[in-house]
């Protein structure tokens, strides 16, 4: 009988060890793997073998079901292994034996076969090539008749036999050639050789990528089944963000919607296979610092100005627009978004007509959100096979339904096409992560985007490409210039231009304008807003750190509206400005 202080070693393949379930972080995973034991009395050390090496140490625990207590976890590398190729030598040999075998009786059978057939093929022409003075009863003789029995007789058995046997000879042969076949083992096993030899001189084990192993001592008092729990982060894992958005643009019958939906894109190249798993998604990164920073001194001095080549105020105040109102789509992605916005106009006047049944949409399976206070899980609700192969594959975690708000953006100084930019509010449960975005305007794949937060933390925007739909008409009415003072003689600038925006659509749009003043950067250059002489009643708003003024204009269906700007620029008259643009034209 075993006594409590004798050891018994169990030797487990963790690929024996079934993985129960996944949760994949931003940088790595979670594995949980179910291992069974059948102990007996007394303490036992479980061997889980042939783990990955990219696991990491600290993150391995054991729990457990079962009458048995848990004495010691350890992680370590396996013993390096001597390896012999006698034994693989030996085998192919002997499967070279069996096929030459095999063939040798199969010819000997084959011949057996062609002898007996010969035989009675002789006999046979023999009996119908009598002189013709042979009387035909001779042919019905009792002996003639027996000698013919007795000879299919013989043939019958014979030719059973010899066929039984050379189809089984035959059929070990293709079991032997065929699928899996003999001859393609022999080639592998060579080739295998050639790899031990090879790892032989270096003295390595097989699979570098499983070298790693969890020693788990624990300790029962009776025979029982016991099932433990392995638990431990991996690195070579994560998942990423990636949505689908479809906008429906409004029309006269609906307002504008937005249907987002969320997929998780998984990629792991960890060195095990994830066969059927309970999947989960989690928004932590458990690699990052949980350290709060530390705040360094904070020193004050004077201010030594580096001067820099004065630059074109122009073009910066524009690239200050560009980047303060959207980001505008590539060429690529407005030539894709022309045919989307002129089918709209006939969608629209589908809208108008009596609208029909429409099935039902098919119902897409969504993940279950589970939050704590640092982050946010989404558990798939289906098992799923992730292959250590790193291809991406998509889940879906959740869908959103919301009602967006549709913006047309234009600045005409920089660029004359109109863009439309969609905001959404995220007033959901679901956190929604920086990534990529699909975008399709009324059912037509507009570009790619990225889903970003604004200025304001709260809402989401992204670009939907060019409206050919509205036209714009940037116009520069005159530039004058006059000269006043005695002794100090002072030149003035006036410039002035309209821009005329034109709606061709059936439903009114509303278009946020953006244009800009100059922005003196010296005490004697002054510059001053002429018209529109009252910004608020003209629906526009002044930057003053960037003199850039947005409208928002209100364009009826089949409509214009021209907006006009006028401003003046004041400067020494002996000092030549740089920067203003209607001055060189």
């Amino acid at each position: 009988m075993d006594t409590l202080d004798e050891k018994k070693v169990i030797d487990i393949e963790a690929s024996k060890c079934p993985i129960d379930s996944v949760t994949v972080f931003l940088d790595r995973a979670e594995i949980t793997r179910t291992i069974d034991v059948q102990s007996s009395t007394g303490t036992h050390e479980v061997r889980i073998n042939g783990l990955p090496n990219s696991i990491v140490e600290e993150s391995i625990r054991i729990t457990g079901t079962g009458e048995a207590t848990v004495l010691e976890v350890s992680f370590d590398w396996l013993p390096k292994k001597i390896i012999s190729k006698e034994g693989i030598e030996a085998e192919i040999e002997g499967i070279n034996k069996e096929i030459t075998d095999l063939r040798r009786e199969a010819s000997v059978l084959q011949g057996e076969r062609s002898i007996v057939e010969r035989l009675s093929n002789k006999i046979v022409k023999g009996s119908t090539e009598k002189r013709e003075d042979e009387k035909a009863q001779d042919l019905m003789t009792p002996a003639a008749l027996q000698g013919m029995t007795n000879f299919l007789n013989f043939y019958d058995r014979n030719m059973d036999r010899l066929d039984t046997a050379l189809l089984e000879s035959e059929s070990k042969v293709v079991e032997v050639l065929e699928a899996p076949s003999k001859v393609l083992q022999i080639k592998e096993k060579t080739d295998k050789i050639s790899e031990l030899r090879s790892q032989l001189n270096q003295n390595q084990p097989t699979d570098n990528h499983k070298r790693r192993r969890v020693l788990l001592s624990f300790l029962t008092k009776e025979e029982k089944p016991i099932q433990f729990h392995l638990t431990y982060h991996i690195n070579g894992a994560s998942w990423s963000p990636k949505y689908d958005i479809r906008i429906n643009s409004a029309t006269t019958q609906a307002p504008a919607s937005l249907n987002l939906t969320c997929m998780g894109v998984i990629e792991q190249t960890t060195g095990e296979d994830w066969k059927e798993v309970q999947l989960s998604l989690s928004t932590a990164a458990p690699a990052s610092s949980a350290v709060a920073p530390e705040l360094t001194t904070r020193t004050i001095r004077y201010y030594v100005p580096v001067r820099y080549p004065r630059r074109n105020r122009a073009v910066s105040t524009a690239d200050m627009c560009m980047k303060e109102s959207v980001s505008v789509l590539e060429d690529k992605k407005a030539t894709k978004s022309k045919k989307s916005m002129s089918r709209r106009a006939e969608k629209e006047e589908e809208c108008d007509e009596s609208e029909e049944d429409a099935e039902p949409e098919m119902e897409v399976q969504t993940a279950t959100a589970r939050s704590n206070t640092m982050s946010t899980t989404f558990d798939i609700p289906r098992r799923s096979t992730i292959d250590s192969d790193g291809k991406s594959h998509k889940v879906t975690i959740f869908i959103l339904n919301v009602s967006p708000q549709l913006e047309y953006i234009v600045m005409p100084r920089a660029d004359p096409r109109v863009f439309l930019q969609a905001t959404m509010e995220n007033t959901s449960q679901h956190t929604l992560l920086a990534g990529s975005a699909s975008v399709f305007l009324d059912n037509n794949f507009i570009g790619t985007s990225q889903l970003s937060l604004k200025r304001d933390n709260s809402k989401y925007a992204f670009s939907l490409g060019v409206d050919n739909d509205i036209r714009v008409k940037y116009e520069a009415v005159k530039t004058t210039s006059s000269q006043s003072g005695v002794i100090r003689k002072t030149r003035e600038v006036t410039v002035e231009h309209k821009t005329i925006l034109s709606n061709t659509k059936k439903i009114p749009v509303t278009l946020v304008l953006h244009d800009q003043l100059p922005l003196s950067q010296e005490g004697g250059i002054k510059v001053k807003l002429i018209e529109p002489e009252d910004l608020e009643e003209a629906n526009a708003v002044l930057s003053e750190h960037t003199n850039i003024i947005h409208w928002k204009v209100q364009v009826p269906a089949g409509g214009s509206v021209t907006v006009p700007m006028k401003f003046t620029v004041e400067h020494p008259a002996e000092k030549t400005i740089e920067g203003l643009d209607e001055i060189d034209q």
